[in-house]
């Protein structure tokens, strides 16, 4: 089990790194370099996406510059 947590944590880690270097915030946008959107992701055992990933904060989408963010993370 230790092992399984470590290669999950590993996973998890080299996931974020993806999305880090792939993911630009809004151009222009105040504060933008400060501002975290989490997602949610559903992989198949092959490690594709079993679905479009989620955004897990919904109740932060009234507020513009959160939103455009959000829908570029998805």
């Amino acid at each position: 089990p230790i092992m399984a947590q470590q290669a999950k944590a590993n996973i998890a880690s080299l996931i974020a790194a993806q999305i880090r270097d792939n993911w630009t915030a809004p151009v222009g946008a105040t504060g933008a370099e400060t501002l975290v959107v989490k997602i949610r992701i559903y992989l198949r055992p092959d490690g594709s996406l079993a679905q479009r990933p989620e955004i897990v904060d919904q109740g932060r989408m009234s507020d513009p510059l959160y939103e455009v963010a959000a829908e570029a993370a998805v």
